[in-house]
Parts: structure tokens; sequence; C-alpha cells
């Protein structure tokens, strides 16, 4: 009887520290960018955030009822068109949730919840009229139930899953898979169920240009995962902050011990680069923009100085980020960072 118990208590503590994660903050070789330009302090966003280059053009969603969609120069910083007024009309958006862009047929993707639709625009003519026009793709009702429907790559889409896995991929009017992954910490997260609410409802995502990968980062405590697409599993697992939080049901809340996590990501063929706070209970945006490795192998970490930065996209071949910051006088600009 003894030797069963023993036998019992060491396969409790085995499991105890199968269980057990690590979480190592990441360190970073500190840079600081060759030069940071103003390219807009006078254009009034109001939540302004998702940019997008297509060529010249720098598409920036904003919240203002009179245009959810503003585009500018890239090289100046002209506002070249803003459009897309709050409505029920044929031309007007109801209640935009996601922009994201295919690069190669240049389409504007528009996740309406209000209208259950995606919605098209041809970036090519979308100088050419003062309305724009979108087509109106419907969705199926998994998508619109998750509501934040990006594009992928190709003809497919992806969005959160809620408890129901960790992302749904699919076109439009089907979900053709769901991607799982299994529960990192179950200290933390009991069943996959939670751990599938918290990731889905407190994470970050980005896609890969050519499509291989989907990178996914929560916003408290530090937990990257970075999926395989071709082969339908996660590859990447990082734990750098841990997750404090207070949960309701499928609601988790931060507390005051929170530390913060990964605020923003964007993802070029080469590096994954994020905003990451690592900062207990912070109170404001990060100054900095990391760039890992698609290991999740920290690289660099570039300080922004006195802009707190929103959110942000980057293209390697300028070796330029272009972002949307929090200037001194506490309204949203648009930045050109020189890396």
């Amino acid at each position: 009887m003894m030797k069963w118990s023993c036998l019992v208590l060491i396969g409790c503590m085995v499991a105890s520290c199968a269980n057990k994660v690590a979480y190592e903050a990441p360190v970073f070789v500190e840079k600081k960018p060759k030069e940071i330009k103003i390219l807009n302090d006078e254009y009034m966003f109001r939540h302004g955030g998702n940019p997008m280059l297509a060529d010249s053009l720098l598409i920036v969603s904003t919240l203002v009822d009179e245009h959810h969609i503003a585009v500018f120069n890239r090289y100046t910083g002209n506002l070249l068109k803003d459009f897309g007024r709050r409505g029920p009309g044929p031309s007007e958006l109801l209640m935009p949730v996601t922009f994201s862009l295919d690069k190669n047929k240049c389409s504007l993707y528009v996740c309406d919840l209000g209208k259950r639709a995606l919605l098209c625009y041809d970036v090519r003519k979308m100088l050419d009229t003062e309305t724009p026009e979108y087509e109106s793709i419907k969705i199926s009702d998994s998508f619109a139930r998750n509501s934040m429907m990006r594009f992928l790559n190709d003809s497919l889409f992806y969005a959160p899953a809620n408890d129901e896995g960790r992302m749904f991929v699919g076109i439009p009017s089907e979900v053709l898979w769901t991607i799982d992954s299994n529960t990192p910490d179950v200290n933390k997260f009991p069943t996959r169920e939670d751990w599938y609410n918290y990731m889905n409802m407190q994470s970050v995502n980005a896609v890969r240009p050519d499509g291989r990968y989907l990178a996914s980062a929560s916003a408290m405590g530090g937990i990257l995962e970075i999926f395989d697409l071709k082969d339908r599993e996660r590859v990447v697992l990082k734990h750098f902050y841990e997750p404090i939080f207070e949960q309701n049901g499928q609601m988790f809340r931060p507390t005051p011990e929170t530390i913060g996590g990964f605020m923003y990501l964007a993802a070029t063929d080469k590096y994954l680069y994020a905003t990451l706070h690592g900062r207990v209970n912070p109170t404001s945006l990060p100054t900095s923009i990391c760039k890992f490795d698609w290991k999740g192998n920290p690289i660099d970490r570039y300080d922004c100085g006195k802009y707190a930065i929103t959110s942000f996209t980057v293209t390697e071949n300028d070796e330029t980020i272009y972002a949307v910051a929090i200037g001194e006088e506490g309204e949203q600009i648009l930045l050109d960072i020189k890396l």
C-alpha cells in the first residue's frame, strides 16, 4: 500500500512539473531608428489604425462617422481621399470591425458586422470617384458571429473562433477548417475552451505576406503563438510574461498586477514586428517597436522616443515603418520611421 501511494505521489509530481510553464522575458538589442519623420499631423483621426500599404498609397482606418477610411500618399503624407460614411446605404459602412488588404488583387476588405458582409473595394479605383463603391460579399454565420474576419492569402480568410478553436480559416461563405492548439498552462487555463476564449478575445494577429505563417500574441501577459498554415499546426509557443487576470465566465479582465503584453503585430517575410509592454499595469502605449524572427526569437527593439505607437506597417525593401502614433498634442499622427 505504501509503495503504491509513493508511485501515485511521484506520478502527480511529474504531471505537475510537466504542466509548469516558465516565463522568460525577451532580451533585445536596443537600437534607435535612423530617422523619425512626421508624415501628417493635421488629419483628425478618431481611433486611427490598421495602416496598410498599396504601392504609393497608405490606407488607414478611422472611426470618424463621415469617413471610416483615409488614403494618404505614403511619401508626402498628403491626404488623397477619405470616404466610408456611417450608414445603412449601399455605399456606406454600418459597423466596420476589421480592415485587411490583398496586395496581389489590389483589394481592400472591410468586415462589416452591421451588414454581416465582407465589403471589397478595388484599390486601383478608389481615387477615381468621390464615393468609392464596394462589392458586398455575404459571409457564413460562423464568420459573421466572430466578426473579426481578415484576408489571409489567395481566396482564404481567417477569424478568431472563440471557444470553438483558435482560428477559423475559409472562404467568405464557408469555414474550411479550424486551427486548434493545446492549453499551455492548465493552472491558468483549466480547459481548452478557457484557453481559446482568452487568446481569441485578448490577442493581436498578423499573417506573413506569403500566407505561410499566422502569428497571434496576447495583450495581457506575453504569450506568442505562431502557426504553420501549410501543416495546420502550432510551431512556436513562447511565454514571455505571466498572464495575470480576473476571470468571470468567458471574460478576462486585467488586475493592478497584470503585465501588459502585445498591443500590435505586423509581419514581413523575414520578421515579425510588435509593440510590447512588458510592464506591470501600464497606463500608456509602448514607445518602441520590437522585432522577432519567425521562430519567436527576439532580435531588435527600436526606440521611438516621445511617440507612443498605436499601430504600424513595415516595408523591409525601404527599411521603413509607417506608424499611427500619439503626437505631442495628444492627437494621432502619421510617422515615417527609417530603420
